[in-house]
Protein backbone atom coordinates (compact mmCIF):
# COMPACT_ATOMS: atom_id res chain seq x y z
CA UNK A 1 0.00 0.00 0.00
CA UNK A 2 1.49 3.37 -0.95
CA UNK A 3 1.73 5.45 2.06
CA UNK A 4 2.72 9.38 2.64
CA UNK A 5 6.41 10.07 3.23
CA UNK A 6 6.46 13.01 5.42
CA UNK A 7 3.94 15.78 7.34
CA UNK A 8 4.56 18.62 5.27
CA UNK A 9 3.87 19.13 2.20
CA UNK A 10 4.09 22.31 -0.04
CA UNK A 11 0.01 22.60 0.89
CA UNK A 12 0.56 22.60 4.69
CA UNK A 13 -1.42 25.41 6.51
CA UNK A 14 0.69 27.96 8.74
CA UNK A 15 2.21 26.57 12.00
CA UNK A 16 0.48 28.68 14.55
CA UNK A 17 -2.83 27.14 13.64
CA UNK A 18 -2.24 23.80 14.26
CA UNK A 19 -0.17 25.45 17.19
CA UNK A 20 -3.50 26.95 18.56
CA UNK A 21 -5.45 23.87 18.78
CA UNK A 22 -2.51 21.74 20.26
CA UNK A 23 -1.41 24.28 22.81
CA UNK A 24 -5.79 24.61 23.85
CA UNK A 25 -6.21 20.99 24.14
CA UNK A 26 -2.73 20.34 26.38
CA UNK A 27 -4.63 23.75 28.16
CA UNK A 28 -8.29 21.74 28.86
CA UNK A 29 -6.30 18.47 29.58
CA UNK A 30 -4.62 19.97 32.64
CA UNK A 31 -7.33 21.37 33.76
CA UNK A 32 -9.36 18.31 33.60
CA UNK A 33 -7.48 16.59 36.03
CA UNK A 34 -7.23 18.87 38.43
CA UNK A 35 -11.06 19.00 37.80
CA UNK A 36 -11.65 15.23 38.34
CA UNK A 37 -10.27 15.54 42.24
CA UNK A 38 -14.00 17.00 42.92
CA UNK A 39 -16.11 14.44 41.12
CA UNK A 40 -15.10 11.44 42.52
CA UNK A 41 -19.42 10.59 43.00
CA UNK A 42 -19.50 11.53 38.97
CA UNK A 43 -17.62 7.48 38.49
CA UNK A 44 -19.68 5.59 41.06
CA UNK A 45 -23.31 6.58 40.44
CA UNK A 46 -25.62 6.49 37.53
CA UNK A 47 -23.64 6.90 34.46
CA UNK A 48 -25.40 10.11 32.91
CA UNK A 49 -25.55 13.14 35.10
CA UNK A 50 -24.27 16.63 34.70
CA UNK A 51 -21.08 15.75 36.98
CA UNK A 52 -20.08 12.92 34.29
CA UNK A 53 -21.20 15.42 31.22
CA UNK A 54 -19.02 18.07 32.54
CA UNK A 55 -16.29 15.87 33.15
CA UNK A 56 -16.54 14.11 29.71
CA UNK A 57 -17.28 16.85 27.36
CA UNK A 58 -14.29 18.84 28.88
CA UNK A 59 -12.15 15.75 28.33
CA UNK A 60 -13.81 15.17 24.68
CA UNK A 61 -14.20 18.50 23.23
CA UNK A 62 -11.22 20.20 25.06
CA UNK A 63 -9.14 17.83 24.85
CA UNK A 64 -9.36 14.99 22.00
CA UNK A 65 -11.71 16.86 19.71
CA UNK A 66 -9.34 19.75 19.94
CA UNK A 67 -6.33 17.81 18.87
CA UNK A 68 -8.17 15.82 16.23
CA UNK A 69 -8.69 19.47 14.59
CA UNK A 70 -5.15 20.66 14.66
CA UNK A 71 -4.11 17.05 13.27
CA UNK A 72 -6.82 17.20 10.35
CA UNK A 73 -5.60 20.43 9.27
CA UNK A 74 -2.29 19.34 9.40
CA UNK A 75 -2.82 15.50 7.94
CA UNK A 76 -5.41 16.68 5.11
CA UNK A 77 -3.11 18.03 2.49
CA UNK A 78 -0.81 14.73 3.47
CA UNK A 79 -3.11 12.28 3.17
CA UNK A 80 -5.61 13.68 0.41
CA UNK A 81 -2.84 15.47 -1.58
CA UNK A 82 -4.79 19.12 -1.50
CA UNK A 83 -4.65 21.98 0.22
CA UNK A 84 -7.28 23.08 2.71
CA UNK A 85 -9.86 25.69 1.09
CA UNK A 86 -9.72 27.79 3.91
CA UNK A 87 -7.03 29.02 6.55
CA UNK A 88 -9.25 31.65 7.84
CA UNK A 89 -12.06 29.68 8.07
CA UNK A 90 -9.81 27.49 10.06
CA UNK A 91 -8.76 30.27 12.29
CA UNK A 92 -12.40 31.66 12.97
CA UNK A 93 -13.33 27.64 13.83
CA UNK A 94 -10.76 27.87 16.60
CA UNK A 95 -12.16 30.52 18.31
CA UNK A 96 -16.19 30.31 18.24
CA UNK A 97 -15.26 26.57 18.95
CA UNK A 98 -13.19 27.33 22.00
CA UNK A 99 -16.03 29.83 23.54
CA UNK A 100 -18.36 27.34 22.39
CA UNK A 101 -16.23 24.12 24.79
CA UNK A 102 -15.78 27.11 27.92
CA UNK A 103 -19.64 27.71 27.42
CA UNK A 104 -20.80 24.04 27.74
CA UNK A 105 -18.15 23.18 30.13
CA UNK A 106 -19.24 25.24 32.67
CA UNK A 107 -22.75 24.86 31.90
CA UNK A 108 -22.65 21.37 32.76
CA UNK A 109 -20.66 22.27 35.70
CA UNK A 110 -22.98 24.79 37.32
CA UNK A 111 -26.04 22.88 35.87
CA UNK A 112 -27.08 25.79 34.04
CA UNK A 113 -29.05 25.08 30.52
CA UNK A 114 -28.59 28.04 29.29
CA UNK A 115 -25.23 28.18 29.25
CA UNK A 116 -25.05 24.55 27.64
CA UNK A 117 -27.59 25.88 24.99
CA UNK A 118 -25.37 28.76 24.24
CA UNK A 119 -22.29 26.29 24.12
CA UNK A 120 -24.09 23.94 22.35
CA UNK A 121 -25.30 26.49 19.28
CA UNK A 122 -21.20 27.95 19.23
CA UNK A 123 -20.01 24.18 18.74
CA UNK A 124 -22.62 23.62 16.26
CA UNK A 125 -21.51 26.67 14.08
CA UNK A 126 -18.01 25.96 14.25
CA UNK A 127 -17.88 22.20 13.96
CA UNK A 128 -20.16 22.61 10.29
CA UNK A 129 -17.37 25.22 9.39
CA UNK A 130 -14.91 22.26 10.17
CA UNK A 131 -17.17 20.17 7.94
CA UNK A 132 -17.52 22.84 5.00
CA UNK A 133 -13.56 23.66 5.08
CA UNK A 134 -12.80 19.86 4.88
CA UNK A 135 -15.72 18.61 2.25
CA UNK A 136 -14.80 21.99 0.28
CA UNK A 137 -11.20 20.92 0.06
CA UNK A 138 -12.28 17.19 -0.55
CA UNK A 139 -13.58 18.17 -3.62
CA UNK A 140 -10.56 18.66 -5.47
CA UNK A 141 -8.93 14.80 -5.00
CA UNK A 142 -8.25 12.95 -7.69
CA UNK A 143 -8.59 9.65 -6.49
CA UNK A 144 -10.37 8.85 -3.69
CA UNK A 145 -8.67 5.97 -1.38
CA UNK A 146 -9.29 4.37 1.91
CA UNK A 147 -7.71 7.23 3.69
CA UNK A 148 -9.78 10.14 1.95
CA UNK A 149 -13.08 7.56 2.60
CA UNK A 150 -12.10 6.91 5.76
CA UNK A 151 -11.54 10.72 6.76
CA UNK A 152 -14.98 11.53 4.79
CA UNK A 153 -17.40 8.73 6.40
CA UNK A 154 -15.81 10.37 9.70
CA UNK A 155 -16.36 14.04 8.94
CA UNK A 156 -19.74 13.17 7.58
CA UNK A 157 -21.20 11.30 10.70
CA UNK A 158 -19.02 14.14 13.06
CA UNK A 159 -22.05 16.77 11.21
CA UNK A 160 -24.79 14.04 12.64
CA UNK A 161 -23.37 13.59 15.44
CA UNK A 162 -22.63 17.08 16.27
CA UNK A 163 -26.80 18.10 14.98
CA UNK A 164 -27.90 15.83 17.83
CA UNK A 165 -25.90 17.18 20.28
CA UNK A 166 -27.30 20.46 19.65
CA UNK A 167 -30.96 19.07 19.78
CA UNK A 168 -30.11 17.93 22.96
CA UNK A 169 -28.75 20.94 24.43
CA UNK A 170 -31.84 22.98 23.26
CA UNK A 171 -34.07 20.41 24.27
CA UNK A 172 -32.93 20.86 27.97
CA UNK A 173 -33.30 24.81 27.59
CA UNK A 174 -36.50 25.12 25.74
CA UNK A 175 -38.08 21.09 26.56
CA UNK A 176 -39.37 21.91 22.17
CA UNK A 177 -39.26 17.60 21.50
CA UNK A 178 -40.89 14.89 23.44
CA UNK A 179 -37.22 12.53 23.19
CA UNK A 180 -36.38 9.53 24.87
CA UNK A 181 -32.94 11.88 26.37
CA UNK A 182 -30.80 7.96 26.98
CA UNK A 183 -31.71 7.08 23.51
CA UNK A 184 -30.71 10.49 22.52
CA UNK A 185 -27.20 10.63 24.30
CA UNK A 186 -26.42 7.13 22.91
CA UNK A 187 -27.09 7.93 19.60
CA UNK A 188 -24.92 11.15 19.99
CA UNK A 189 -22.15 9.21 21.68
CA UNK A 190 -22.20 6.35 18.97
CA UNK A 191 -22.11 8.96 16.38
CA UNK A 192 -18.75 11.07 18.07
CA UNK A 193 -17.18 8.59 19.59
CA UNK A 194 -17.21 5.88 16.96
CA UNK A 195 -18.41 7.65 13.72
CA UNK A 196 -15.76 10.37 13.95
CA UNK A 197 -13.07 9.86 16.67
CA UNK A 198 -12.35 6.27 15.93
CA UNK A 199 -13.22 6.43 12.09
CA UNK A 200 -10.55 9.31 11.85
CA UNK A 201 -8.04 7.96 13.63
CA UNK A 202 -8.01 4.47 11.67
CA UNK A 203 -7.78 6.39 8.35
CA UNK A 204 -5.10 8.82 10.22
CA UNK A 205 -3.72 5.92 11.34
CA UNK A 206 -3.45 4.10 7.91
CA UNK A 207 -1.08 7.40 7.55
CA UNK A 208 1.02 7.89 10.65
CA UNK A 209 1.76 4.21 11.10
CA UNK A 210 3.64 3.34 8.24
CA UNK A 211 5.20 7.17 8.48
CA UNK A 212 6.41 6.52 11.98
CA UNK A 213 7.21 2.53 11.99
CA UNK A 214 9.17 2.96 8.46
CA UNK A 215 6.69 -0.45 7.76
CA UNK A 216 6.29 -0.55 3.87
CA UNK A 217 4.65 -3.45 1.80
CA UNK A 218 1.95 -4.45 4.04
CA UNK A 219 -2.05 -5.57 2.89
CA UNK A 220 -4.52 -3.64 3.55
CA UNK A 221 -7.74 -5.65 3.38
CA UNK A 222 -8.45 -5.80 7.38
CA UNK A 223 -8.42 -1.98 7.27
CA UNK A 224 -11.57 -1.79 4.57
CA UNK A 225 -13.27 -4.80 6.27
CA UNK A 226 -12.60 -2.49 9.62
CA UNK A 227 -14.49 0.55 7.27
CA UNK A 228 -17.49 -1.72 6.08
CA UNK A 229 -18.32 -3.52 9.17
CA UNK A 230 -17.86 -0.26 10.76
CA UNK A 231 -20.04 1.43 8.75
CA UNK A 232 -23.07 -1.31 8.90
CA UNK A 233 -22.47 -1.32 12.42
CA UNK A 234 -23.21 2.04 13.11
CA UNK A 235 -25.82 2.88 10.99
CA UNK A 236 -27.27 -0.33 11.90
CA UNK A 237 -27.32 0.44 15.42
CA UNK A 238 -28.46 3.67 15.73
CA UNK A 239 -31.54 2.77 13.37
CA UNK A 240 -32.02 -0.02 15.77
CA UNK A 241 -33.03 3.00 18.75
CA UNK A 242 -36.04 3.12 16.44
CA UNK A 243 -37.01 0.11 14.23
CA UNK A 244 -35.42 -3.29 14.05
CA UNK A 245 -34.53 -3.07 17.73
CA UNK A 246 -33.88 -6.69 18.41
CA UNK A 247 -31.56 -6.41 15.60
CA UNK A 248 -29.22 -4.36 17.65
CA UNK A 249 -26.37 -6.91 19.23
CA UNK A 250 -26.05 -7.92 15.82
CA UNK A 251 -24.71 -4.06 14.28
CA UNK A 252 -22.85 -3.84 17.80
CA UNK A 253 -21.33 -7.38 16.31
CA UNK A 254 -20.17 -5.54 13.70
CA UNK A 255 -19.05 -2.51 15.31
CA UNK A 256 -16.49 -4.85 17.40
CA UNK A 257 -15.27 -6.52 14.17
CA UNK A 258 -14.75 -3.33 12.61
CA UNK A 259 -12.37 -2.81 15.71
CA UNK A 260 -10.96 -6.28 15.64
CA UNK A 261 -10.20 -5.80 12.12
CA UNK A 262 -8.17 -2.41 12.74
CA UNK A 263 -6.23 -4.34 15.54
CA UNK A 264 -5.34 -6.77 12.68
CA UNK A 265 -4.08 -3.95 10.59
CA UNK A 266 -2.28 -2.38 13.03
CA UNK A 267 -0.48 -5.49 14.08
CA UNK A 268 0.10 -6.35 10.27
CA UNK A 269 2.26 -2.62 10.25
CA UNK A 270 3.82 -3.18 13.34
CA UNK A 271 5.03 -6.65 12.13
CA UNK A 272 6.86 -4.97 9.19
CA UNK A 273 8.53 -2.46 10.70
CA UNK A 274 12.08 -2.79 11.80
CA UNK A 275 13.30 -4.16 14.76
CA UNK A 276 15.32 -1.61 15.95
CA UNK A 277 12.54 0.94 15.73
CA UNK A 278 11.14 1.41 19.24
CA UNK A 279 10.71 4.71 20.63
CA UNK A 280 8.56 5.99 23.25
CA UNK A 281 5.73 7.04 20.60
CA UNK A 282 5.87 3.63 19.51
CA UNK A 283 5.82 2.26 22.99
CA UNK A 284 2.67 4.49 23.16
CA UNK A 285 0.77 3.47 20.64
CA UNK A 286 1.35 -0.11 21.53
CA UNK A 287 -0.22 0.71 24.75
CA UNK A 288 -3.31 2.20 23.28
CA UNK A 289 -3.89 -0.54 21.30
CA UNK A 290 -3.71 -2.95 24.54
CA UNK A 291 -5.99 -0.34 26.39
CA UNK A 292 -8.23 -0.23 23.27
CA UNK A 293 -9.02 -3.97 23.64
CA UNK A 294 -9.44 -3.99 27.95
CA UNK A 295 -11.99 -1.11 26.91
CA UNK A 296 -13.87 -3.45 24.39
CA UNK A 297 -13.96 -6.28 26.88
CA UNK A 298 -15.24 -4.06 29.80
CA UNK A 299 -18.38 -3.29 27.71
CA UNK A 300 -19.34 -6.34 29.42
CA UNK A 301 -18.95 -5.48 33.19
CA UNK A 302 -19.48 -1.33 33.10
CA UNK A 303 -19.98 1.34 31.02
CA UNK A 304 -17.79 3.33 33.74
CA UNK A 305 -14.84 1.82 33.61
CA UNK A 306 -15.44 1.51 29.71
CA UNK A 307 -15.20 4.80 29.18
CA UNK A 308 -12.44 5.21 31.52
CA UNK A 309 -10.21 2.80 29.55
CA UNK A 310 -11.10 4.12 26.57
CA UNK A 311 -10.86 7.69 26.72
CA UNK A 312 -8.42 8.32 29.71
CA UNK A 313 -6.62 5.06 28.27
CA UNK A 314 -6.60 4.46 24.87
CA UNK A 315 -7.36 8.15 22.95
CA UNK A 316 -5.10 9.76 25.46
CA UNK A 317 -1.69 7.37 24.39
CA UNK A 318 -2.58 7.60 21.03
CA UNK A 319 -2.65 10.86 21.49
CA UNK A 320 0.93 10.90 23.35
CA UNK A 321 2.32 8.68 20.24
CA UNK A 322 1.30 11.14 17.75
CA UNK A 323 1.92 14.58 19.44
CA UNK A 324 5.42 13.12 20.49
CA UNK A 325 6.24 12.43 16.89
CA UNK A 326 4.16 15.54 15.19
CA UNK A 327 5.50 18.14 17.35
CA UNK A 328 8.78 17.79 17.00
CA UNK A 329 8.72 17.50 13.11
CA UNK A 330 6.92 20.30 12.77
CA UNK A 331 8.87 22.63 14.69
CA UNK A 332 12.05 20.93 13.12
CA UNK A 333 10.33 21.56 9.63
CA UNK A 334 9.23 25.21 11.09
CA UNK A 335 12.86 26.24 12.21
CA UNK A 336 15.42 24.21 10.94
CA UNK A 337 14.08 22.27 7.59
CA UNK A 338 15.92 25.71 5.49
CA UNK A 339 19.29 25.41 7.08
CA UNK A 340 19.81 22.29 5.72
CA UNK A 341 22.83 21.40 4.26
CA UNK A 342 24.32 24.92 5.73
CA UNK A 343 24.84 23.97 9.05
CA UNK A 344 24.35 21.59 11.46
CA UNK A 345 20.46 20.56 12.49
CA UNK A 346 19.31 18.59 15.15
CA UNK A 347 18.02 15.32 14.56
CA UNK A 348 14.21 14.55 15.66
CA UNK A 349 15.10 12.33 18.26
CA UNK A 350 17.08 15.48 20.06
CA UNK A 351 14.05 17.87 20.07
CA UNK A 352 12.12 15.54 23.14
CA UNK A 353 13.16 15.62 26.86
CA UNK A 354 15.47 12.39 27.79
CA UNK A 355 13.52 10.03 30.21
CA UNK A 356 10.70 12.33 30.89
CA UNK A 357 8.33 11.06 27.95
CA UNK A 358 8.78 7.47 29.09
CA UNK A 359 8.67 8.65 32.50
CA UNK A 360 5.04 10.39 31.97
CA UNK A 361 3.37 6.90 29.82
CA UNK A 362 4.55 4.96 32.84
CA UNK A 363 3.35 7.46 35.29
CA UNK A 364 0.17 7.49 33.37
CA UNK A 365 -0.77 3.78 33.07
CA UNK A 366 0.29 2.90 36.63
CA UNK A 367 -2.41 6.17 37.50
CA UNK A 368 -4.59 4.54 35.16
CA UNK A 369 -4.67 1.71 36.69
CA UNK A 370 -5.42 2.83 40.38
CA UNK A 371 -8.01 4.63 39.04
CA UNK A 372 -9.80 1.90 37.12
CA UNK A 373 -9.25 -0.32 40.81
CA UNK A 374 -10.89 2.97 42.68
CA UNK A 375 -13.80 2.76 40.55
CA UNK A 376 -13.91 -0.96 41.04
CA UNK A 377 -13.81 -0.90 44.85
CA UNK A 378 -15.47 2.08 45.24
CA UNK A 379 -12.34 3.53 47.10
CA UNK A 380 -11.80 7.01 48.05
CA UNK A 381 -8.71 6.66 48.89
CA UNK A 382 -7.63 5.06 45.84
CA UNK A 383 -9.07 7.91 43.71
CA UNK A 384 -7.24 10.56 45.00
CA UNK A 385 -4.26 8.77 44.62
CA UNK A 386 -4.94 8.17 40.48
CA UNK A 387 -5.85 11.60 40.47
CA UNK A 388 -2.88 12.68 41.69
CA UNK A 389 -0.46 10.39 40.14
CA UNK A 390 -2.44 11.31 36.31
CA UNK A 391 -2.21 15.31 37.27
CA UNK A 392 1.59 14.88 37.46
CA UNK A 393 1.45 13.11 34.01
CA UNK A 394 -0.82 15.68 32.21
CA UNK A 395 1.67 18.37 33.90
CA UNK A 396 5.08 15.99 32.66
CA UNK A 397 3.20 16.16 28.82
CA UNK A 398 2.74 19.92 28.96
CA UNK A 399 6.28 20.45 29.93
CA UNK A 400 7.27 17.51 26.74
CA UNK A 401 5.56 19.39 24.55
CA UNK A 402 6.50 23.01 25.61
CA UNK A 403 10.02 21.60 25.21
CA UNK A 404 9.85 20.99 22.01
CA UNK A 405 8.55 23.90 20.67
CA UNK A 406 11.26 26.25 22.81
CA UNK A 407 13.79 23.90 21.69
CA UNK A 408 16.64 26.07 19.73
CA UNK A 409 19.77 24.76 18.59
CA UNK A 410 22.55 24.58 20.76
Amino acid sequence: MKVAGTLATKFSPPFDLILRYFVASIVFYIIFYISIFAHYRAFIGYPISFGLAFLTHLYVLGFILMVMFGAMYQLIPVSLEVPIFSTKIAYWQFYIYLSGVILMVCGFERAYTYAIAIGASFLFISIFMFIINFLLSAKNINHFNIISIFLTTAVLMLGIGVFIGFLIGLNLLFGFIDINIEHMIFMHAGFMIFGFILFSIMGISMVLLPMFSLSHNFSNIPIKLSYTFGVLGLLGFELSFFILKALKPIFFSFMLLSILFYLIQVFLIYRGKPKSRTDTPIKAMFLSNILLILSVLMLLYSYTIFGILMFMGFFSFLIYANMYKIVPFLTWFHRFSRLVGKQKVPMLVDMLPKKIPEAQLILNIIGLSIFVLSVFLKSKMLYFIACFLMLIGAFMFAYNIIYVLRFKKE
